[in-house]
């Protein structure tokens, strides 16, 4: 498929869940929830730990990929 319009037309076989996600700008979205957190003094719903902890796993991820699906320690 080439492109989403392909993939919404395309005919699935089985029992299918589509998840609902909201339409939106992520960058829009990701400012607008720091800007309500630091007005109302409320703590993200992700922080910098969260961060390092993602950024680790994806490494760990393009490690396996690059090593033939080896598996691979995240990082700590």
């Amino acid at each position: 498929m080439d492109n989403f319009a392909s993939f919404r037309a395309s005919v699935r076989e089985g029992d299918v869940t589509i998840p609902k996600v909201a339409l939106g700008e992520p960058l829009r979205t990701e400012c607008d929830h720091f800007i309500e957190c630091v007005a109302k003094n409320k703590p993200p719903l992700t922080d910098g730990r969260t961060a390092t902890a993602v950024v680790r796993a994806l490494e760990a991820l393009t490690r396996s990929v690059a090593n033939a699906g080896r598996e691979e320690r995240v990082g700590s």
